[in-house]
């Protein structure tokens, strides 16, 4: 389990911002579970339901081009994990948690992701 808790700017860093910092890993399929967001919301439709939407067990879905289109959308998250599943290339699965906009909590059993995780914060 690795922790980020990096500001930019006063703010803290974004979900991009921390994808980018992973690699930009490829997945089979995300999903975003638990989401609450700051101020803004940035999808079409009603922060409330999209929110109300991530609660169920399965999460809202994505696949990997829309989870790319959604992480480039501008908005910060207050609570939320992200799941990875079937991470290329070796099948691992990642989790990305933020918690109260304070920070961000990584999780991975892919070994690519698991290195690149072990060569930026722990030295």
């Amino acid at each position: 389990m690795f922790n980020i808790k990096d500001l930019d700017g006063g703010v803290l860093i974004s979900l991009r911002e921390v994808v980018r910092r992973l690699g930009d890993p490829v997945a089979a399929y995300w999903s975003l579970k638990d989401i609450a967001f700051i101020s803004r919301f940035p999808l079409d439709g009603d922060v409330f339901e999209f929110e109300e939407r991530t609660r169920n067990p399965q999460g809202v879905i994505m696949s990997q081009e829309e989870f790319m289109n959604f992480i480039n959308l501008d908005f910060q998250l207050a609570d939320g994990t992200v799941h990875g599943f079937g991470c290329e290339p070796d099948g691992g699965f990642l989790e990305i948690s933020c918690f109260d906009s304070s920070f961000w909590e990584i999780d991975t059993n892919s070994a690519p992701i698991l290195k690149l995780l072990t060569s930026r914060y722990l030295k």
